[in-house]
């Protein structure tokens, strides 16, 4: 191996003061950035409005994802499209109806809230219950179906009066 020989940089063209300055410029900058606190990631709480939290918090339970900030952009801009809140709600009382009557709670079949409330207007859907009512089987089946209806067991119930109560939601 050769030795090579150092480059020569003339002083006109790289002034070792001013590149220092820029260094130390940027290790402050860095610094100064280290102790700034970092925003959390549950900031974004504070920008849903009340009016689409209780949408949110009525929405049937579904299982994978259902990324409620997208959810809240598409009511955001159906609002902004100047359609009323009163029609979201309807759409979302039908869809929690035929959710239960069809024995869906909790499960993948359930719509995505961003999708329901998105461009296509799933919420203006009639949401047909069938007839003949699809009786939940299970313990867990019921209680899913509970949430959906916005049925909650009361202090004292037993589990009969809790499934007729359920039952009545249903028709």
């Amino acid at each position: 191996m050769t030795e090579q020989e150092p480059i020569f940089i003339p002083e006109s063209d790289w002034d070792c003061k001013t590149q220092l300055d820029r260094i130390e410029a940027m290790c402050k900058e860095i610094l100064a950035n280290q102790n700034k606190p970092k925003r959390s990631n549950g900031s974004r709480q504070s920008e849903y409005s009340a009016d689409f939290d209780e949408l949110w918090k009525r929405y049937p339970a579904r299982s994978g994802g259902n990324p409620k900030a997208k959810a809240w952009g598409a009511v955001k801009a159906r609002l902004k499209e100047g359609v009323p809140l009163a029609d979201l709600t309807a759409g979302l009382d039908r869809y929690i109806a035929y959710v239960a009557s069809e024995g869906l709670a909790g499960g993948t079949f359930v719509m995505q809230a961003a999708r329901f409330f998105g461009v296509n207007k799933e919420y203006e859907g009639e949401w047909l219950i069938d007839k003949k009512v699809k009786q939940p089987k299970t313990n867990k089946e019921w209680e899913a179906t509970a949430e959906s209806l916005g049925v909650t067991a009361r202090t004292g119930e037993n589990w009969d009066q809790f499934i007729q109560r359920v039952q009545v939601a249903l028709r």
